[in-house]
């Protein structure tokens, strides 16, 4: 029964979250056509077309995911205590076997972030300078031509790419390594193996 429903509201909060996200979305990225819109002169001759694109395209994309899947970030640690507190009620010693696992999670959780956040940052940063530098690239193809510049535009551009990559792999590579999972899975194993012991 507990399973049946806890199926209806992953499907529940799937719907709600991605309908939220996709307003949100769709809002902030009218609110940012005419806040460019409105800028003056001045603003327009000190920033990068393709940092204004970066920006309304996959930033707020971001934004929409981080609201649609946000609920699911914080769903096993959730799932966890109502566990613990079941478990409690049917036998407080394997309940106290449990305690340990979540101060492990939330220390775990919060090393994940100590080292994802730095990649988070720079992959939008990363993304902006690929826009920035494709943009530029086709704004100046008559020129670059007329110069016999396309290797060096190329080289340019594979340059930016090539570290959005790298940096990619590094933000993957964190995520590959979610110590957190672990910690869960071990408290379920504690549970199976004192629960079949008691």
């Amino acid at each position: 029964g507990f399973y049946f429903l806890r199926n209806i509201i992953e499907y529940i909060t799937w719907m709600i979250g991605h309908q939220l996200g996709s307003k949100t979305e769709q809002s902030m990225r009218r609110e940012f056509f005419e806040n460019v819109q409105n800028k003056p002169l001045s603003f327009h001759d000190d920033i990068k077309t393709g940092d204004l694109q970066a920006l309304a395209t996959n930033d707020l994309r971001v934004v929409n995911t981080l609201i649609a899947h946000g609920s699911f970030y914080i769903y096993p640690f959730v799932q966890t205590i109502v566990t613990l507190i079941q478990i409690q009620t049917f036998n407080y010693i394997m309940g106290t076997l449990i305690i340990p696992f979540l101060g492990l999670y939330v220390f775990f959780v919060l090393r994940y972030r100590k080292h994802l956040l730095p990649y988070s940052k720079r992959s939008l940063r990363k993304h902006a300078d690929v826009t920035v530098a494709l943009q530029e690239s086709l704004n100046s193809v008559q020129v670059t031509k007329a110069f016999c510049a396309e290797d060096f535009e190329y080289r340019k551009f594979r340059k930016t790419v090539q570290a959005f990559r790298e940096n990619r792999l590094g933000e993957i590579r964190i995520q590959a390594r979610f110590y957190p999972l672990l910690t869960l899975y071990a408290a379920i194993g504690i549970s199976l193996i004192s629960g079949t012991i008691l």
